[in-house]
Protein backbone atom coordinates (compact mmCIF):
# COMPACT_ATOMS: atom_id res chain seq x y z
CA UNK A 1 0.00 0.00 0.00
CA UNK A 2 1.38 3.51 -1.05
CA UNK A 3 0.90 6.51 1.01
CA UNK A 4 -0.57 9.07 -0.64
CA UNK A 5 0.82 12.28 0.42
CA UNK A 6 -2.28 14.51 0.96
CA UNK A 7 -2.07 18.31 1.57
CA UNK A 8 -4.42 17.56 4.93
CA UNK A 9 -1.48 14.21 5.53
CA UNK A 10 1.37 16.56 5.00
CA UNK A 11 -0.25 19.78 7.21
CA UNK A 12 -0.56 17.68 10.01
CA UNK A 13 2.90 15.86 9.36
CA UNK A 14 4.19 19.63 9.74
CA UNK A 15 2.70 20.34 12.54
CA UNK A 16 3.81 17.49 14.73
CA UNK A 17 7.02 18.44 13.59
CA UNK A 18 7.08 21.92 14.70
CA UNK A 19 5.14 20.99 17.71
CA UNK A 20 7.90 18.43 18.63
CA UNK A 21 10.78 20.77 18.08
CA UNK A 22 9.08 23.19 20.12
CA UNK A 23 8.27 20.36 23.28
CA UNK A 24 12.19 19.48 22.81
CA UNK A 25 13.46 22.70 22.74
CA UNK A 26 10.91 23.29 25.97
CA UNK A 27 12.22 20.39 27.63
CA UNK A 28 16.17 21.54 26.71
CA UNK A 29 15.77 24.65 28.16
CA UNK A 30 14.34 23.03 31.36
CA UNK A 31 17.14 20.61 31.87
CA UNK A 32 19.48 23.10 31.28
CA UNK A 33 17.99 25.53 33.82
CA UNK A 34 17.91 22.64 36.62
CA UNK A 35 21.78 21.90 35.44
CA UNK A 36 22.87 25.51 36.20
CA UNK A 37 21.13 25.50 39.53
CA UNK A 38 22.60 21.85 40.36
CA UNK A 39 26.18 23.24 39.40
CA UNK A 40 24.91 27.04 41.45
CA UNK A 41 24.07 24.57 44.02
CA UNK A 42 26.86 22.52 44.23
CA UNK A 43 29.87 25.68 44.00
CA UNK A 44 28.24 26.97 46.71
CA UNK A 45 28.89 23.81 48.55
CA UNK A 46 32.34 23.56 47.46
CA UNK A 47 32.51 27.04 48.48
CA UNK A 48 31.21 26.53 52.49
CA UNK A 49 33.30 23.30 52.67
CA UNK A 50 36.71 25.16 51.52
CA UNK A 51 35.55 27.90 54.46
CA UNK A 52 35.31 25.06 56.82
CA UNK A 53 38.17 23.61 55.74
CA UNK A 54 40.52 26.64 55.98
CA UNK A 55 38.46 27.10 59.81
CA UNK A 56 39.47 23.87 60.40
CA UNK A 57 42.99 24.35 59.60
CA UNK A 58 43.34 27.92 61.69
CA UNK A 59 41.86 25.59 64.65
CA UNK A 60 44.48 22.86 64.05
CA UNK A 61 47.34 25.74 63.93
CA UNK A 62 45.87 27.48 66.98
CA UNK A 63 45.75 24.33 69.12
CA UNK A 64 49.18 22.90 68.27
CA UNK A 65 50.50 26.20 68.97
CA UNK A 66 49.06 26.02 72.60
CA UNK A 67 50.22 22.63 73.16
CA UNK A 68 53.88 24.08 72.15
CA UNK A 69 53.68 26.87 74.11
CA UNK A 70 52.34 24.52 77.23
CA UNK A 71 55.17 22.01 76.66
CA UNK A 72 57.43 24.99 77.01
CA UNK A 73 56.67 26.12 80.09
CA UNK A 74 56.41 22.41 81.54
CA UNK A 75 59.94 22.10 80.64
CA UNK A 76 61.07 25.43 82.12
CA UNK A 77 58.93 24.58 85.31
CA UNK A 78 60.69 21.37 85.65
CA UNK A 79 63.80 23.12 84.83
CA UNK A 80 63.47 25.15 87.43
CA UNK A 81 62.40 22.20 90.54
CA UNK A 82 65.22 20.72 88.93
CA UNK A 83 67.76 23.55 90.11
CA UNK A 84 65.92 23.53 92.92
CA UNK A 85 66.47 19.96 93.80
CA UNK A 86 70.10 20.37 93.26
CA UNK A 87 70.96 23.13 94.97
CA UNK A 88 69.04 21.77 98.30
CA UNK A 89 70.69 18.68 97.59
CA UNK A 90 74.50 20.41 97.44
CA UNK A 91 73.15 22.75 100.53
CA UNK A 92 71.71 20.18 102.92
CA UNK A 93 73.69 17.19 101.93
CA UNK A 94 76.44 15.76 104.57
CA UNK A 95 78.09 13.89 101.83
CA UNK A 96 79.58 15.05 98.20
CA UNK A 97 76.32 14.84 95.65
CA UNK A 98 77.76 13.96 92.55
CA UNK A 99 76.63 16.37 89.52
CA UNK A 100 75.06 15.08 86.52
CA UNK A 101 77.96 16.48 84.22
CA UNK A 102 76.87 19.17 81.65
CA UNK A 103 73.17 19.04 82.63
CA UNK A 104 74.03 20.45 86.44
CA UNK A 105 76.62 23.06 85.05
CA UNK A 106 73.89 24.18 82.45
CA UNK A 107 70.76 24.37 84.31
CA UNK A 108 72.29 25.63 88.03
CA UNK A 109 75.50 27.02 86.99
CA UNK A 110 77.50 25.01 88.91
CA UNK A 111 80.52 27.09 89.86
CA UNK A 112 81.29 25.47 92.67
CA UNK A 113 83.22 22.62 91.18
CA UNK A 114 85.60 25.17 89.24
CA UNK A 115 88.86 24.73 89.24
CA UNK A 116 88.79 20.78 89.35
CA UNK A 117 87.14 20.50 86.05
CA UNK A 118 89.03 23.23 84.32
CA UNK A 119 91.85 20.74 83.40
CA UNK A 120 89.32 17.69 83.00
CA UNK A 121 87.86 16.72 79.39
CA UNK A 122 84.43 17.43 78.94
CA UNK A 123 84.14 14.06 77.36
CA UNK A 124 82.99 11.79 80.57
CA UNK A 125 80.99 8.74 79.73
CA UNK A 126 77.97 8.22 80.02
CA UNK A 127 78.22 6.05 82.86
CA UNK A 128 80.28 8.28 85.06
CA UNK A 129 77.80 11.25 84.53
CA UNK A 130 74.79 9.38 84.85
CA UNK A 131 75.31 7.00 87.02
CA UNK A 132 77.63 7.57 90.05
CA UNK A 133 79.59 5.26 92.29
CA UNK A 134 77.39 4.17 95.04
CA UNK A 135 77.64 5.76 98.22
CA UNK A 136 77.71 3.85 101.62
CA UNK A 137 75.57 5.47 104.46
CA UNK A 138 76.47 2.61 107.03
CA UNK A 139 73.79 0.32 106.29
CA UNK A 140 72.24 -2.00 104.16
CA UNK A 141 73.54 -5.79 102.93
CA UNK A 142 77.20 -4.92 102.24
CA UNK A 143 77.18 -2.82 105.33
CA UNK A 144 79.43 -3.97 107.97
CA UNK A 145 78.34 -4.21 111.58
CA UNK A 146 80.80 -3.72 114.64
Amino acid sequence: MAIEWSPVLFAVLSVGLVVGALLASLVRRRAGRADRERSEQLEAELEQTREELEVHREDVARHFHQTSDLFRGVTEQYTRLYAHLATGARAFSTEEVPALGQLDRTLIGDDSRGGADEGESEDRSETESAAPAPRSNGGGAGASTP
